[in-house]
């Protein structure tokens, strides 16, 4: 009696986590498939320039590369994610190179900021520092005459925009 009492235990037993441990697999699987694993960003300051565009592509669910292009730039990034997928915030550290048509006016910058994204929504914004890694011979001329000084080595670098996952 008890032998059959314990083998019909163990099997309602082993049928229940059985079952769980299969659910909790289908939620998994359903999870990844919400998550997005790429991203397309328009607006202001983004693509190195005034109004740019910015593609990011995640190789795994927290590593992403970016490429952005502006009528006056680029830049490239690699993006971490603070959770899984491309709808999530992310520490981002990147190059960008802008120039306004002529090498006089170009400026080179390595960056790292902090990218946020609104989960539920279509809202972005980036804000962090940027360390010059070169600058035209006029831009900075321009610069040192508007400020007076010549222009800071290490800056705020910010932009807004709207995201799109895909």
């Amino acid at each position: 009696m008890l032998k059959k009492l314990f083998f019909t235990g163990s099997l309602v037993l082993s049928f229940a986590f059985g079952g769980s441990a299969v659910q909790a697999k289908e939620i998994v699987v359903q999870e990844d498939r919400n998550l997005s694993h790429s991203a397309v960003t328009v607006g202001l300051l983004n693509g190195a320039g005034l109004l740019g565009a910015e593609f990011e592509y995640l190789v795994n669910d927290r590593i992403g590369l970016q490429a952005g292009t502006s009528f006056t730039g680029y830049d490239v990034a690699l993006n971490y994610h603070l959770k899984p997928g491309a709808r999530s915030s992310s520490l981002s550290f990147g190059y960008m190179h802008s120039t306004f048509a002529k090498p006089e006016y170009e400026q080179k910058t390595l960056q790292l900021s902090y990218l946020h994204r609104n989960p539920g929504g279509i809202f972005t914004a980036t804000i962090g520092l940027g360390y010059s890694l070169g600058r035209g011979a006029e831009l900075e001329r321009i610069m040192t005459e508007a400020f007076n000084t010549a222009p800071p080595e290490v800056y705020l670098v910010y932009s807004i925009g709207a995201y799109f996952p895909q």
